[in-house]
């Protein structure tokens, strides 16, 4: 989002993302009659540490 604030990139979100992130200098459209799916990760630097509620987050 913030390298579409920078007129740098265009992106889809959900629209809860939007509410969030938006702003007045942003132009959006809704997308209809689309069926799509969106899937989540989890990104980390490999041999680095990390918290115990971050590793339970993981598992």
């Amino acid at each position: 989002m913030e390298m579409v604030k920078g007129g740098m990139d265009a992106t889809i979100v959900p629209k809860s993302v939007l509410d969030v992130y938006g702003n007045k200098s942003l132009y959006s459209t809704p997308i209809r009659d689309a069926n799509m799916i969106s899937s989540l990760g989890i990104v980390w630097l490999e041999h680095h540490f990390l918290t115990t509620p971050a590793k339970n987050f993981i598992k």
